[in-house]
């Protein structure tokens, strides 16, 4: 009786065992033909170490950064990992992609972590079409091998992960490779705290002797990413709207360092692929330090970051070209189509573009170009050969006489610059250690960072070395951009002379003092 009872319960456990684990092999794209309001699909992720311990500092980049990409959902679809639900989503349609944010402390180490993907019944039929990837800062994992997938509602224990390695369906830490896959927008990007308007201003906090005003605000600029005033006080906003993806371009491939390939060179304005970029011009008409009339002058161009005003005309730096738009009576139209000025500027990474246009006290017109582009810069119509630059340099070009120079060759991932009182040119850095560059002509500087597959050698065969950032007495946290010396009598006496740099991350703003060093 005793045996026979205990027979009947290792056969009902048996059962049980069975309903609670019916998975079924799959591979993507992943489909079911059984009627079913529910589809759940699971693999088993083996991440490196970086994933899963903090890096000690504030950054925590490798954790910070990663995120699972999914593409091509309809309907929808939850995401848990190790348990916890951590995406709901009602559904992303054919073509798109979205990144979600992987929240940290989830990932376990020395184990196999279940992801599991639940998808309500719009989507069933279609299944899992596009693979998941996992992304971290320069490494990716795409989930396009074996899953398990059920109609049956899983147990508890099927989404836990695993300390040995599952028979199937398990990816591992060795399978990361370096990026290549091209990033699609985001339908839905990550978003950090948002003030609006107005709420925004009581929150800055600055020295007795000091004062902040708001000068514009959304909706009527956004994403600006430089300014400069005309000879009539006016203030000329260059909105980078458009980034970061390029209008009309299709990214066929990147590397780790999210230098992009794109499938064509894109055309310059008035036949260019119409973007959200906007050049607007500001004014103060009664000098009380509010800006009465606000006015769009060009719209709807293409990777347009920068903006100045001068002989004649408008300059203006929109990727891969250097644009001048006569306006001969400065009533801010156009007297026709833009000039290509300078054409070849590198677009692989939008945030390191040519950028940062300002006049230098000897009439050219200087820009920087950021860590991770390329540059391959013709004059139309009078050069037959490109001047090449890979990486950050500062660069010139002389209206007049329709001159192009290197000005300086290395730095930071430059974006913007400034001159002082007396001539001397200088950066801001998106690393840390240091506030910025001091740039001489003809410098030879060290680049961000040596790796061999990110830059090559300095293209200056004799030079005696590289010149480094400014140094610092104290240590910096990244980062500062911009810096500018203060040379100004609106400011308090105290100031005068020091460096004033913006910190993003901390939502500072910074001053420093600086001192000579050599010659």
């Amino acid at each position: 009786m005793l045996r026979s009872f205990f027979l009947a319960c290792c056969i009902l456990l048996s059962i049980m065992d069975v309903r609670g684990a019916r998975w079924a092999r799959t591979k993507i794209p992943s489909r079911t033909t059984e009627i079913s309001q529910h589809l759940w699909l699971r693999c088993f992720l083996q991440v490196p170490d970086r994933l899963v311990t903090s890096a000690g500092d504030e950054r925590d980049l490798w954790r910070s950064s990663t995120v699972i990409a999914i593409s091509d959902l309809p309907g929808k679809f939850e995401v848990f990992l190790n348990g916890q639900i951590i995406i709901k989503s009602d559904g992303i349609s054919l073509g798109e992609e979205q990144r979600f944010k992987v929240p940290k402390d989830i990932l376990g180490k020395n184990k196999f972590n279940a992801l599991v993907i639940h998808i309500d019944s719009k989507g069933i039929a279609r299944g899992l079409a596009s693979a998941p990837v996992l992304i971290d800062y320069f490494n990716e994992l795409v989930l396009d091998q074996e899953w398990e997938v059920t109609t049956t509602q899983p147990d508890a224990a099927d989404f836990e992960a695993k300390v040995k390695k599952p028979e199937f369906a398990a990816y591992l830490a060795s399978q990361f490779k370096l990026s290549s896959r091209p990033l699609a927008r985001t339908i839905d990007p990550i978003r950090g705290r948002q003030i609006p308007p107005g709420e925004d201003l009581p929150l800055l906090k600055t020295d007795d002797d000091l004062a902040v005003e708001a000068l514009l605000s959304e909706p009527e600029i956004a994403q600006p990413t430089h300014f400069s005033f005309d000879v009539r006080g006016r203030l000329w906003v260059a909105q980078y709207r458009q980034y970061p993806y390029p209008s009309g371009l299709e990214m066929t491939g990147r590397d780790q360092y999210y230098r992009s390939k794109y499938n064509r060179v894109p055309p310059a304005p008035p036949n260019h692929d119409r973007g959200a970029d906007i050049i607007s011009v500001h004014e103060d008409l009664d000098g009380d330090g509010n800006y009465e009339t606000s006015k769009n002058v060009l719209e709807g161009l293409n990777m347009a970051n920068s903006v100045v005003r001068g002989w004649g005309g408008l300059w203006i730096m929109h990727t891969p070209y250097l644009l001048f738009y006569r306006d001969e009576n400065g009533d801010d139209i156009p007297d026709g189509n833009p000039e290509i000025r300078l054409a070849g500027f590198g677009l692989e990474d939008t945030h390191s573009v040519a950028n940062g246009l300002t006049w230098g006290p000897d009439g050219w017109l200087y820009g920087g170009q950021g860590s991770t582009t390329t540059s391959r810069v013709t004059r139309p119509g009078f050069d037959d050969l490109p001047i090449y630059n890979e990486g950050p340099i500062v660069w010139r070009y002389h209206p007049p006489t329709k001159k192009f120079e290197v000005f300086a060759d290395g730095g930071g991932n430059i974006f913007g610059l400034s001159f002082d009182a007396e001539g001397r040119l200088f950066s801001g850095h998106n690393g840390s250690e240091t506030r910025g560059f001091h740039f001489v002509q003809n410098g030879q500087y060290l680049k961000q960072g040596k790796n061999p597959g990110k830059f090559g050698p300095p293209p200056n065969p004799f030079a005696f070395g590289e010149l480094s950032m400014m140094e610092s007495t104290n240590p910096i946290p990244r980062f500062s951009h911009l810096g500018i010396y203060v040379d100004a009598p609106a400011l308090p006496a105290r100031l005068q002379g020091t460096f004033l740099s913006i910190d993003p991350l901390h939502h500072y703003l910074i001053t420093s003092s600086r001192s000579a060093l050599g010659s």
